[in-house]
């Protein structure tokens, strides 16, 4: 199901090239722990499955009992925090555990910013160096992150 997917790509880093910027300083409100909105990823996923029931013809307007417990066990067994450090470096780490699915996955590298957007630059996953860096970007919008992935955006929240 395309929902499935959704919440796979939106745990997946993008890549992807970027131009350097100076680490942030301490004072900078990008600095601290940050993580993915599960109210909003909720209410993405509920409607991609919607989408995808008209896109199969079937009944959408209202999702059963049994499709609404699949979308919140799927959501709220997912969790996505990155940690952006006053150094320039940043740490992240996504936990997948769902029925059928568990793993954590840590990863860490550098991180710059524009006024429109913050470029994780992922040196290691799970230990791994790799090689090129992966990218990661990050969209800046009203004093918060969102991710956009395939035309979904989905929010961070600072913790």
């Amino acid at each position: 199901m395309r929902a499935f997917a959704l919440l796979l790509l939106i745990l997946i880093p993008a890549c992807g090239e970027t131009a350097s910027s100076s680490p942030e300083s301490t004072s900078s409100p990008l600095v601290g722990t940050w993580t993915l909105d599960p109210a909003a990823l909720l209410e993405i996923i509920r409607e991609q499955t919607r989408e995808d029931l008209r896109a199969e013809g079937r009944e959408a307007d209202k999702l059963t009992a049994a499709q609404i417990k699949t979308i919140e066990t799927s959501v709220s067994g997912c969790q996505r925090t990155v940690k952006l450090n006053a150094d320039g470096t940043f740490t992240s780490s996504l936990l997948r555990d769902v029925p059928g699915e568990k793993f954590t996955e840590e990863s860490n590298g550098t991180w710059s910013s524009t006024e429109s957007e913050v470029v994780l630059t992922v040196t290691h996953i799970g230990g791994e160096k790799q090689k090129p860096p992966e990218i990661e970007k990050l969209t800046r919008k009203n004093g918060g992150l969102e991710i956009d992935y395939y035309d979904h955006i989905v929010p961070m929240t600072r913790n």
